[in-house]
């Protein structure tokens, strides 16, 4: 189980850490995110999961989940599509939230550390410790080809990706609410 990345995503308010209050290991089980996974829809439970108990039975569930949205936002914005491009841009919609980028000039930290000592907010990110993929890695993970994604699919794609990414949060919410009433 990846604890460290639920704890950063959720935060530590009510739940038990060891070692005082200047951190420690965290005790979480994987049984406390599966019990509190109860109640959430089945996407939003098989994308935390996916993403935090390394537990990939559910993809083809969240899979057809974000295909069928990307095939509604393509109606809606009236783009032609083709099966395998909303199966690819499914794909990476998944892959951008479960294996995000980090910055390359901060390696995902948000900060930078000079000889002299001084640390200072990266840069390149802003402080956030995120990146971003080229649009050729990204067309190259939907399976499509560069210029047909950088033209039709862009929007698609993003769209799918922030779709995704609510899933996500709305499930972290729902695990924080559910471990601090049982805490």
């Amino acid at each position: 189980m990846r604890a460290e990345l639920l704890m950063a995503r959720l935060s530590a308010r009510g739940l038990v850490i060891t070692g005082g209050g200047f951190g420690g290991s965290i005790e979480i089980t994987r049984s406390d995110v599966c019990v509190g996974l109860a109640g959430l829809p089945a996407h939003h439970a098989e994308l935390m999961r996916t993403m935090f108990l390394d537990d990939h039975r559910g993809d083809d569930l969240i899979l057809s989940k974000i295909r069928a949205f990307i095939l509604a936002r393509a109606g809606v914005g009236k783009i032609t599509v083709t099966a395998d491009a909303v199966s690819g841009l499914a794909m990476l919609a998944l892959f951008e939230v479960v294996n995000p980028v980090h910055c390359s000039g901060c390696r995902g930290h948000g900060e930078v550390r000079f000889r002299t000592g001084v640390i200072r907010a990266c840069e390149k990110c802003n402080g956030s410790g995120s990146g971003s993929r080229s649009l050729r890695e990204q067309a190259c993970i939907a399976g499509v080809d560069k210029e047909v994604y950088r033209l039709r699919l862009q929007g698609l794609a993003t769209q799918g990706f922030c779709e995704v990414s609510t899933w996500l949060d709305d499930g972290c919410r729902h695990l924080l609410r559910r471990m601090k009433d049982a805490a």
